[in-house]
């Protein structure tokens, strides 16, 4: 089981998703990190990769959708981050 954890899911995405679902309330937490799996596997389907950086995927789609968060009035994704600008 601990070479799987070693080549399959990094301490790095372990990390990651503990820091990821203190940050967000349950409901964001669950949204996002479903699409952002589901947006890190097209991904590594569509590029053909053997590995996928899951982290790096889950980071950069939540970015994406909390900048369209921000920058659209209208979705009121993580209501907070309004709250703060």
């Amino acid at each position: 089981m601990g070479s799987f954890l070693n080549t399959a899911f990094g301490l790095g995405d372990l990390l990651f998703l503990a820091a990821f679902a203190w940050a967000y309330p349950p409901l964001v937490f669950v949204s996002l990190w479903l699409f952002g799996t589901l947006a890190s596997l097209l991904i590594a389907i569509l590029l053909s990769q053997e590995k996928v950086p899951y982290a790096g995927y889950l980071a950069l789609t939540n970015a994406l959708a909390i900048g369209a968060d921000l920058s659209l009035p209208k979705l009121t994704l993580y209501p907070i981050a309004h709250d703060l600008l």
